[in-house]
Order: C-alpha cells, then structure tokens, then sequence
C-alpha cells in the first residue's frame, strides 16, 4: 500500500551474507549466459556490480547486515545522513519480484513486489558499531522506483 507520498510501507529485516556482497536480483530471470559473472569484468571496482537483472552491493566485511526497503512510484529525495556507500543503478526486473539473497545461494531472504520492467535502486550504505558491546553492523537503505519512458 502507498503512502500519499507514493511511497510503500518501508520493510527493515537483517541477515548475515557470505563473501562480503549480498544480491538484488529479478527471481524469476533466467541467468544470461552471455553476461559476465557478478564482479567478472575487468576493472569493475565501487560498491556495485551490475547485470541486466541482478546486482551485487559489496560489504565493508563479512558480519550482519541490516537492509531497509522503500518503494516509490517516482524518485525519492535522498534521505539525510552519513553514507559511505551511495550507488545506482537501474535493474530490469520483469516478473515484478525483486530478491534479496546472499550471493551463492539461489533462495532470496526476502521478495519485494514492485513494478515490472526497469526500475532504478539507490543503495545508502553505513557502518556502524555498537557502544555497548562493541558489535560491528552494516546499515543499507534502498530506495526503488520504476524507471518512466519519455515518448
């Protein structure tokens, strides 16, 4: 449901990916052979890799992660705050289903539902350490909306 802001309710969960990246990904896309693999390209440095229908956020390191998702029907202003991470990029995700998942499983933790086609992801990402016991966690704030063809 969107919020007379066009914006959807904002979904916060938290998991613990493997190899330093986690996975935005179309669930139901068929992977293109004719791709690279997610980090495969020659000089492909930042905090993204990007394909057709999937992206990899790289880590600060292997530890929890917390993800918050929020929806829009059209570009969001950016949200206030200190990122050391601040990314697009636009994803084609045909089926409507968006995935979150660590990168070598094939199960998402998550499914957003949104519109189908391109959408664009703005990927906010934060470090930060617990005072009382001194835990390491990293916070990332993703914003969808689809992408509009002008005619």
């Amino acid at each position: 449901m969107l919020s007379k802001h066009g914006m959807s309710d904002c979904i916060a969960f938290s998991f613990r990916p493997g190899n330093v990246q986690f996975v935005l990904y179309d669930v139901h896309a068929a992977i293109d052979d004719r791709e690279d693999s997610l980090w495969g390209r020659d000089g492909e440095l930042g905090p993204l890799s990007v394909r057709t229908a999937e992206l990899s956020v790289g880590l600060f390191d292997n530890c929890e992660v917390e993800i918050s998702v929020a929806i829009f029907e059209v570009e969001p202003i950016k949200p206030d705050g200190i990122w050391e991470i601040e990314a697009e990029a636009s994803l084609l995700v045909q089926s409507g289903e968006l995935g979150v998942r660590d990168v070598t499983s094939n199960t998402p933790e998550r499914i957003f539902f949104i519109t189908k086609g391109r959408s664009r992801l703005r990927i906010l990402g934060a470090w930060r350490v617990e005072q009382i016991n001194k835990q390491a966690e990293q916070l990332f704030h993703i914003q969808i909306w689809p992408v509009a063809y002008v005619k």
